[in-house]
């Protein structure tokens, strides 16, 4: 009997341990909890600030196409028509513009701007250039006659040239045009 009674005793003692430490485990999931809500409500902020600024960055790289291709041209004596705009047509056109020079005429221009350019970026713009829905959607928009069509890049690919001149697409970087495009008639 005296054995049995230490028995449960001691059975009691671990009892009582396990009460404790899962009163101390639940603290802790509490605190975890409370770690993780904190930890999430932060990374949403960041997430929100980071968002904010891309948006800030893809426009400063979308103000740089414009003044580049209108420093460009305008030095060639080209003179813009209408105001340069946005085009939503399958995605975005960073810059739309139709330009006048004395001589050759009007064209429009429309721009994509990137920070990073690679040979695919190229490749999917001159492919949506020639989709119809695209071209039909752009002169639905008043932009239709002759187009010079480019790309912008804070950092370009050093492969990116060869894909625009097998494609006709023109190439602006920081130092200015590095291909020129290849007029195309949106009609």
């Amino acid at each position: 009997m005296a054995r049995q009674e230490e028995r449960l005793d001691r059975h009691e003692e671990r009892l009582d341990r396990i009460e404790v430490e899962m009163r101390e485990m639940r603290a802790a999931i509490t605190t975890l909890t409370e770690a993780v809500t904190a930890l999430t409500r932060k990374t949403e902020e960041h997430d929100h600030r980071l968002d904010r600024l891309s948006r800030l960055y893809g426009a400063e790289v979308e103000l740089r196409a414009l003044r580049r291709i209108l420093d460009l041209y305008r030095a060639a004596g080209w003179e813009p028509v209408t105001r340069p705009r946005a085009v939503a047509v399958n995605g975005e056109f960073d810059v739309v513009v139709l330009m006048r020079h004395p001589e050759r005429g009007e064209y429009w221009f429309i721009v994509e701007a990137k920070a990073r350019l690679h040979p695919r970026d190229v490749v999917e713009f001159a492919g949506k250039l020639q989709q119809q829905q695209v071209r039909r959607a752009l002169r639905e928009q008043g932009v239709s006659g002759l187009t010079m069509a480019y790309l912008y890049g804070y950092s370009v690919d050093r492969r990116v040239d060869q894909a625009a001149r097998t494609l006709g697409i023109g190439i602006l970087d920081e130092l200015g045009e590095a291909v020129a495009p290849q007029p195309v008639a949106l009609d």
